[in-house]
């Protein structure tokens, strides 16, 4: 089989050996089989490094960048020697070595430095030539980027559609990866995957999965128990790029408004899932002499709603009396060192008579009396429309 050098036509057979017939430098076994990768080829003239970079992008892709120590072996293993060595694509950027294919740095890991180098010379020692069956082998020495030597460079496969077009195309010696995007994984970043879902405390999740678990077109469903709603959308589809169409949704308990007590009352309210929520459960109270106006206790419902209006409190009398006084909130109680009589006193309301009902206190405990022949009470009226 022959392959080019520049525009040298060269027998394979005169530089690899049997054993080196699988090494896709000059992509051989590429050649045969179609493998994606790149494939390393070197000029018949020697030039400068700037020009050396120039023909590489002219006639392939790029000047060789040697991306780990493993891809210096096999380069030393199967290039030919050439008396004034190779140059790679690394060279020195305000004072930093780079990689020119990506502009990435150096890491240290990756440098194959030969012994005490790079030393720069003279100071002006600003690219890199690589050592090919020469003093150190496989190793790298800076040096003056005009010098002539033989320019190395590779030929890129990956396209597009390498990856899918959800990844990164990762050109490596002998092949080429994937560095899939989230939400994508793969050889060929052609799976999408999306997170897994859970069900969500006081609710459940239902689930189809018709290219594999939480993978793309996959769809749940979510629903909460009584009293509690969802926080997003009730239905998710896992989209192309690993992302659900909205975020996972929790059941959170439905809440009633939040209640006061009353004007001269007490409430005290419980609350098993949250404060004025689903099943919140409160009671009234009054203050002496004031009666609770409504239902005692209320419940928080499903519908977002209180089982009943919140309770009022009303005070017992409604009109002052002889021997009597009303104070700031209402409520009417007897003068000071006086002792009221039964009797009766006439006021104008609402175009009727309003007859009170004074108690006699003796010994501090109040007397039974009868009214209209029949109505007895431990605590009377203390309003009572004369039928006359």
């Amino acid at each position: 089989m022959d392959f080019y050098s520049g525009n040298q036509r060269i027998n394979i057979a005169r530089i690899f050996s049997s054993s080196a017939s699988l090494f896709i430098c000059y992509s051989i076994l590429a050649m045969l089989i179609r493998v994606d990768g790149w494939t390393c080829h070197y000029s018949n003239k020697t030039m400068n490094w700037m020009k050396a970079r120039e023909w590489c992008k002219e006639h392939y892709t790029e000047i060789v960048a040697i991306e780990n120590r493993e891809e210096n072996v096999k380069l030393n293993d199967y290039l030919p020697r050439q008396d004034n060595n190779y140059w790679i694509g690394i060279r020195k950027i305000t004072g930093v070595w780079t990689w020119v294919r990506n502009n990435k740095s150096l890491e240290q890991g990756t440098a194959n430095w030969a012994t005490d180098e790079p030393n720069n010379t003279n100071g002006n020692e600003d690219c890199v030539e690589f050592y090919v069956k020469y003093k150190e082998n496989g190793k790298w020495n800076d040096e003056n980027c005009l010098q002539e030597k033989t320019a190395l460079c590779y030929k890129a496969y990956c396209c597009p559609g390498s990856c899918s077009g959800n990844g990164k195309c990762v050109e490596i010696l002998n092949n080429h990866t994937c560095e899939c995007h989230q939400g994508f994984y793969g050889v060929h970043c052609e799976n999408v995957q999306c997170r897994e879902l859970v069900s969500p405390a006081r609710g459940s999740m239902s689930c189809t999965h018709p290219l594999g678990n939480f993978r793309r077109t996959a769809e749940c469903e979510f629903h909460c128990e009584e009293g509690y709603r969802l926080t997003t959308s009730s239905k998710l589809r896992c989209e192309l790029g690993g992302q659900w169409t909205d975020s996972q949704p929790q059941c959170e308990a439905i809440d009633c408004e939040e209640l006061n007590h009353p004007s001269h009352g007490f409430i005290n309210c419980f609350h098993p899932f949250g404060n004025y929520s689903y099943r919140s459960e409160c009671q009234f109270s009054c203050e002496d002499g004031y009666q609770l106006v409504g239902s005692r206790t209320i419940q928080c419902t499903a519908s977002r709603e209180w089982s009943a209006a919140p309770p009022h409190c009303k005070g017992h009398s409604t009109s002052e009396g002889p021997g009597q006084t009303a104070d700031a909130n209402g409520k009417y109680r007897h003068k000071e060192g006086e002792v009221p009589s039964v009797q009766r006193w006439q006021n104008e309301v609402a175009g009727g008579l309003i007859i009170p009902l004074i108690v006699r206190h003796q010994r501090n405990k109040v007397k039974k009396y009868r009214l209209d022949g029949g109505m007895t009470g431990d605590n009377p009226p203390q309003v009572y429309r004369n039928s006359t």
